[in-house]
Formats: C-alpha cells, sequence, structure tokens
C-alpha cells in the first residue's frame, strides 16, 4: 500500500494534466514541461497505481478505467491543496486581533494618535498594544509574543540582524535642560555636552544598548548618569530639578516644554543627524497576511 511518505507529491499535478489533456505532449505544454519529463513521471505514476493510467488506440490516447474513476478524486486533491497555497484575502473591517508593538514612549508617542485613528476608520476590531521596548520584549519577539519592535535603525539593528526591518520615519534628538542652565545660551560643543552629569533613557538594567550609549561608544567619550529612567517623557522632571543634561526626541521636548521648566538645545552637530526609526519583525510572522497589513498600515502613516 503506498503513504504520503513515499510518493512523490510532485506527481498529482502531472497525473491531473494527464487524465484531463489525455495526451503526453498537450499535458506538458500546460505543465511548461519537457515531453520527456512528462513521460517519465507517467512511469512514475504507473508504478504507484500499478495501472497503466493512460494506454495508446490507434492514434489517441486513452484513460484505464481505474484512470476515469479516480478523476474526482484527482480534482478535489489538487483543488484542496491550491486552496491550502492560496493567500485568503483579507478583509480589514472584518479583522478582530490585537498587535503587540514593543517600542519607547517616545516612538508611541509619534506613532500611536495617527494608527489609532487609521485603525478606528478602516479596521475597527484591530488594535495596538504598546509595551516598553526592553530585554523582555526583545525575547518575546523571538518567540512571536510581540508582533513588532520598533526603534532606532541603528541600535535595534545590531540585536536584531537576522530580522526584517523597514524604515518608518527620521526623529531628531536635542538635548534638554533646566532654565538658567550655564549652558543654555550658545552652541554646545561635544566637550560641553559630554563633561556635565546626565540623566538617561535606560529601559531596564539587562537592555544597555541605546542611542545615547551607542554615540558614546562610537565617540569613545563616557558620562556621568545620575539617574536612569524607563521613559523618555520622564526626563524632563529629572532635568527642571538639576543640572543634569538628557538626550531626547524633538518631538518629546516640544510637547513636555510647556509643562515643564525646560529648554531645548541643538545637540553638537556631530550628534543631530536625523535618526532613522524602524520596526523589526521575523520569519515567525513575515508571511501572515493580517501581519503584512498591518505593517503596511504603518509604514503608510503621515508621521510629520
Amino acid at each position: 500500500m503506498q503513504t504520503l511518505r513515499n510518493v512523490n507529491l510532485n506527481l498529482l499535478p502531472v497525473l491531473h494534466a494527464l487524465v484531463h489533456h489525455r495526451n503526453v505532449t498537450r499535458a506538458g505544454e500546460a505543465l511548461n514541461m519537457s515531453q520527456s519529463a512528462v513521460s517519465d513521471a507517467l512511469a512514475q505514476l504507473r508504478h504507484v497505481f500499478a495501472d497503466e493510467l493512460l494506454i495508446r488506440s490507434g492514434r489517441q490516447m486513452q484513460l484505464t478505467d481505474l484512470a476515469q474513476s479516480l478523476i474526482p478524486q484527482i480534482d478535489a486533491a489538487v483543488g484542496s491543496i491550491q486552496t491550502l497555497l492560496d493567500t485568503p484575502d483579507l478583509d480589514p473591517a472584518l479583522l478582530n486581533r490585537e498587535f503587540v508593538v514593543a517600542t519607547a514612549d517616545s516612538v508611541t508617542m509619534t506613532i500611536g494618535p495617527p494608527l489609532t485613528a487609521e485603525l478606528m476608520g478602516v479596521a475597527p476590531q484591530v488594535s495596538a498594544q504598546f509595551v516598553s521596548i526592553d530585554s523582555g520584549s526583545l525575547q518575546q519577539g523571538k518567540t512571536g509574543e510581540v508582533d513588532l519592535l520598533i526603534g532606532p535603525t541603528e541600535v535595534l539593528g545590531s540585536q536584531l540582524a537576522d530580522y526584517h526591518h523597514a524604515t518608518l520615519y527620521d526623529d531628531n534628538f536635542v538635548c534638554i535642560m533646566r532654565k538658567g542652565h550655564p549652558l543654555a545660551k550658545g552652541k554646545l560643543s561635544p566637550r560641553d555636552y559630554w563633561s556635565m552629569p546626565h540623566v538617561t533613557y535606560r529601559p531596564d538594567s539587562l537592555l544597555q544598548a541605546t542611542l545615547e550609549a551607542r554615540l558614546m561608544h562610537r565617540e569613545g567619550r563616557s558620562a556621568v548618569d545620575v539617574a536612569k529612567v524607563p521613559q523618555f517623557s520622564l526626563l524632563p522632571f529629572f532635568v527642571e530639578a538639576t543640572d543634569c543634561l538628557a538626550m531626547v526626541s524633538r518631538r518629546v521636548a516640544e510637547r513636555m516644554q510647556n509643562d515643564t521648566s525646560i529648554v531645548i538645545r541643538p545637540l553638537p552637530p556631530i550628534y543631530g543627524s536625523p535618526v532613522p526609526i524602524s520596526m523589526f519583525w521575523n520569519d515567525i510572522k513575515h508571511n501572515d497576511p493580517a501581519h503584512r497589513w498591518f505593517r503596511d498600515q504603518l509604514a503608510s502613516l503621515p508621521i510629520t
């Protein structure tokens, strides 16, 4: 008795073409195969079924009784496999799913509101769960519990080198300090910036890689971190009460400026280039139609 384990399933589309065309040459044309390749496949099929399947009758070929009886099953099998392989059409209005996005609060502030507005309009049963990007969520990204990780391309790319990624927008980072700070006027030099105590963004004690840490490493600098906090939006409150400096997204600084006594200063020019922010996902999610749709929504957001 033949089983799936010892039968070459590549023979199935050849059998399907043969029983319908009843001609080796025409079956080969339909499958874009050579006549000899189809003949070889027919020989294997005859062995599998212990039947000639197609026999010559004058100048024509005709099906054996067994081959004729198999047509409904062959058609059903080919149809079922094709259905399995076809990507189903996705209707966002009917999609009911929660996507987990691990990122910093500065990114959530930027993409959260326009994403929510978009989802409410086209996919009312879809929600986005934003969680902090830390050592735990990086691990959950590997298992598929987190759908997307979003952050500076340079920072995340070094930790997620085998992930797929796409850039969403460019961010600009600035230095914030209290009003009346000795460095509140004039241009900041790299020496000025690194000589002052800092309050820094650090998601957790295990995740050391941040944008500021990479800048320090690249420049061979060091800084005194008086405090480390898990959210960018907390930095202005620490800065306004001390002489510490902090590096934050310009969007965060401008939003917090009216609620705190801070001054926004450009970073030294060598640190002030736009920072690409990208989303990262692994192979577990890559070919999921719903996940692809969600990525497309993020990529098309109007980020200003």
